[in-house]
């Protein structure tokens, strides 16, 4: 078991989680909270000029951004690479939630395969931003909520007695349903997608989705709703948005699917 955990802690951070020691994967200069301020001043006084780029979802783009941010979630890149303009060699600088978050450096892959020359990282992000005391826009604000989260321990024994109960209450109400919304492995589709092995429902969209009320209303208002990102970074402001729609009954993944496969669960796989 300890070898298990060892093989697949490693995967996720050869491949996902530490992109400057990865198999050739692409390396992207990053700058620092200071470096991103003077860079941003400078832009405003008209002294140099480049393209800030949120890489989050819309929904927590339109919560928390830098002044002067496009938004261009990885995924989305080539159908959005219009934002970025016409010439390939000026500065593009990506960021996310913070340390945590994967999304500026999926974004930078996607951008320079678009063939764009001059990319950088600011990986402190929204997170060492607000931290520094800059301000950020916010174009439709999510509501103050006191947010949750369950531990991967906690989880398990959830899902276990759930499970011998086949995961519904006596009125066949959802008594555990996971809300997964990971995108799909940025790399290559061949690398396998871990799952958390329960009999309980499963929903898959992208944060995105949550938007359309034809996604949310899929979401069980009966029973939990458990959260799945990658890391947990992102899990916060989409329960915030959920709950200005009604929901209550939603808390996070603590760490998220990271923090369950680092303690040994059971897994399976999506090839």
């Amino acid at each position: 078991m300890k070898v298990r955990t060892y093989f697949l802690v490693l995967f996720f951070s050869l491949f996902l989680f530490v992109p400057h020691i990865s198999l050739a994967l692409d390396r992207f200069e990053t700058i620092t909270t200071e470096q991103m301020k003077q860079l941003h001043d400078e832009r405003a006084a008209g002294k140099t000029d480049f393209i800030l780029v949120n890489t989050l979802d819309e929904i927590v783009f339109s919560h928390s951004s830098i002044p002067g941010s496009v938004n261009i979630p990885w995924h989305k890149a080539e159908d959005l690479q219009g934002r970025l303009g016409k010439i390939k060699s000026k500065l593009i600088i990506t960021y996310g939630e913070g340390a945590g978050d994967v999304s500026a450096y999926k974004t930078a892959v996607a951008v320079k395969k678009l063939e764009y020359e001059n990319i950088k990282m600011y990986k402190g992000g929204l997170e060492e931003w607000k931290k520094a005391g800059h301000t950020l826009d916010a174009a439709k604000p999510l509501p103050e909520y006191e947010v949750e989260f369950i531990s991967a321990e906690d989880l398990l024994k959830e899902l276990q007695e759930a499970d011998s109960r086949d995961c519904t209450d006596w009125r066949n109400n959802p008594l555990i349903t996971i809300l997964d919304l990971r995108t799909e492995n940025f790399l290559e589709l061949k690398y396998p997608i871990f799952h958390i092995k329960t009999k309980c429902q499963k929903l898959t969209m992208l944060s995105e989705h949550l938007s359309d009320s034809h996604h949310r209303n899929k979401i069980p208002n009966k029973g939990q709703v458990v959260t799945l990102t990658e890391r947990g970074v992102r899990d916060a402001d989409v329960i915030r948005y959920l709950s200005a729609h009604g929901y209550t009954n939603i808390v996070g993944l603590k760490s998220g699917i990271q923090g369950w496969i680092q303690l040994d669960f059971s897994l399976k796989t999506r090839k």
